[in-house]
């Protein structure tokens, strides 16, 4: 009797068990699905050039690191080495950190010239 009271005991902890990573998988399940669920327009921006630029700079800090792939910190970084190190400047029409930014999105998204 004393053992069909402790397999009774084991077979009620595996089913709480069961039950508890059940409901923290479908927890996951549902946090991992719930961005695609609802959805949101990411590329809003009607802006272009150098506009464009800035509003990835200065905007929401995600949009620096998905566009160039890069956190604004590290970016600013490569920006300053070029000028210093490798010497390159402004152009009459476009400044460094737009021409930096165009390059590294069309690298990070496969985008063609």
């Amino acid at each position: 009797m004393m053992e069909n009271n402790e397999s009774s005991e084991k077979c009620q902890a595996l089913l709480t068990i069961s039950a508890y990573l059940m409901t923290v998988a479908s927890a996951a399940a549902a946090i991992y699905v719930s961005p695609h669920y609802w959805k949101q327009d990411y590329h809003t921006s009607a802006l272009t050039g150098a506009a464009w630029v800035q509003e990835i700079i200065y905007g929401h800090p995600d949009h620096i690191c998905t566009e160039p792939g890069l956190h604004l910190h590290v970016f600013l970084a490569l920006v300053f080495t070029l000028q210093t190190k490798c010497g390159l400047k402004d152009s009459k029409y476009i400044k460094l950190r737009n021409r930096l930014q165009f390059f590294l999105h069309m690298s990070v998204t496969g985008l063609s010239i």
